[in-house]
C-alpha cells in the first residue's frame, strides 16, 4: 500500500498490468467527460466489465452544473452491454478496483479535477502481503454490499430521464449564478486586451470599462463583471474612480498558466487534449463539449476563445460553423 498525490487514476490503470482484468468497480458521486474517457480509452479494445456506482440523486443533480449524464451515456455507447450503471443517492465513497487485486481509495472523483487537476490524497493497494489482501477483501465487501443496496442497473431510458431533470434543473441555476460570477470573456482578443491593460500603471474607471465593453456582440452590460474578473486574476485592484494594475502580463504562456491555475470553469488543459485524443483534424464547440462532459454554452466558448487568443488553437469558419484546429504551438504545450 502507497500513497499517491498526483495523477491517481492513471496510477491505478498503471498498477493493473498486463494481465486480463475481468471486472473494474467504480464507486464516484462526480463524473465527468474526461474520467470517462479514460476509462474508454484504457478499456475499449479489452473485454472487461466496468461496474460504475454514482450519485444521480436529485441533490446531486442540481449541484451539477457539468452534465452528469452524458459522460455515462457516452460510456454505454462507446462499450455497450459491458458496462452497468447505479445510483445511491448517498454515495459520498471514492473507490477503484479490480478483480480484487488492485485498489485506489481516497478523495478523488472520476472527473479531470479528480484524476490532475486538484490537490487530491488517495492510498493505492496493490501488494500480496497478507494485509493489501484484507485491505482488498474488505474493500471488495463494501462494493457488494452497496451495489446490492442500490437497486436495480439504469436502463438508458433511465438516464434520459435524468438527463431532462438535470436540463430542466440547471438552466434557472446557471441564469441565476452569472450575474454574482465573474465574466472571463473580454470581448475581442482576450490576450491583446489583458496585455494593452498591464502595460499600463493605471486607468481610470471610464476608461478601462470602455475598453472592456468592446465585446463581439457588442453589448457593454458586462463590463463590471470583466473587471471583477482580472481582479480574480490578480492583475489588477480598483475602487469607484480608479483601477491599479498589480502585475505586467508579458507572454501567453505567463497568461495560460494564469488561467489554469483555477481561474477558468473549464480547464484549457482539458480542452488541449480534447484535439490530441481526437480521430478529426478539426474540432467545433459541439464536439470540444462532448469530449468533455460539459455544456455548449457561453462558459466553454470563452475559455476556447481564450485559447484561440493565445494561439494555441486556430479557426475555422466553414459553411456557416466554426472549426477548430490545434496549432504547432498548443502541440508542444501539452507534449510537454
Amino acid at each position: 500500500m502507497r500513497l499517491v498525490t498526483t495523477n491517481p487514476l492513471q496510477t491505478f490503470y498503471d498498477s493493473l498490468g498486463s494481465s486480463p482484468v475481468k471486472t473494474i468497480r467504480v464507486a464516484s458521486p462526480f463524473i465527468t467527460g474526461p474520467g470517462v474517457s479514460s476509462l474508454i480509452e484504457v478499456f475499449k479494445r479489452k473485454r472487461t466489465q466496468i461496474e460504475i456506482l454514482t450519485n444521480l440523486s436529485r441533490f446531486n443533480i442540481a449541484l451539477s452544473l457539468s452534465n452528469p449524464v452524458r459522460p455515462l451515456l457516452d460510456l454505454t455507447s462507446a462499450l455497450g452491454k459491458r458496462v452497468v450503471i447505479k445510483s445511491q443517492s448517498n454515495l459520498h465513497a471514492k473507490l477503484y478496483l479490480s478483480d480484487g487485486r488492485t485498489a485506489l481509495v481516497g478523495s478523488s472523483n472520476l472527473t479531470y479535477g479528480g484524476m490532475q487537476k486538484n490537490a487530491e490524497l488517495n492510498w493505492i493497494i496493490a501488494g500480496r502481503r497478507s494485509e493489501d489482501k484484507e485491505l482488498l477483501y474488505q474493500l471488495g465487501s463494501w462494493f457488494n454490499e452497496a451495489w446490492n443496496e442500490a437497486g436495480a442497473p439504469l436502463t438508458l431510458n433511465d438516464l434520459n430521464e435524468t438527463l431532462t431533470t438535470w436540463e430542466r434543473t440547471t438552466e434557472p441555476l446557471r441564469a441565476l449564478l452569472i450575474d454574482f460570477i465573474p465574466e472571463p470573456r473580454l470581448g475581442g482578443d482576450y490576450w491583446q486586451k489583458t496585455r494593452e491593460i498591464t502595460r499600463r500603471k493605471g486607468w481610470s474607471i471610464k476608461a478601462i470599462e470602455t475598453l472592456l465593453s468592446e465585446s463581439e456582440d457588442g453589448s457593454s452590460k458586462n463590463s463590471s463583471r470583466k473587471l471583477i474578473f482580472l481582479k480574480y486574476l490578480g492583475l489588477v485592484d480598483f475602487d469607484d474612480r480608479k483601477v491599479t494594475i498589480l502585475r505586467k502580463m508579458t507572454s501567453q504562456l505567463e497568461m495560460y498558466e494564469l488561467l489554469e491555475s483555477g481561474h477558468l470553469p473549464v480547464s484549457l488543459d482539458a480542452i488541449l487534449r480534447s484535439f490530441t485524443r481526437s480521430n478529426t483534424d478539426r474540432m467545433t464547440y459541439r464536439s470540444i463539449a462532448k469530449a468533455l462532459g460539459v455544456p455548449d454554452d457561453g462558459t466553454l466558448r470563452g475559455c476556447v476563445i481564450w485559447l484561440e487568443s493565445l494561439g494555441y488553437i486556430a479557426r475555422h469558419h466553414t459553411s456557416g460553423v466554426d472549426e477548430f484546429t490545434i496549432t504547432k504551438q498548443g502541440q508542444n504545450l501539452v507534449i510537454s
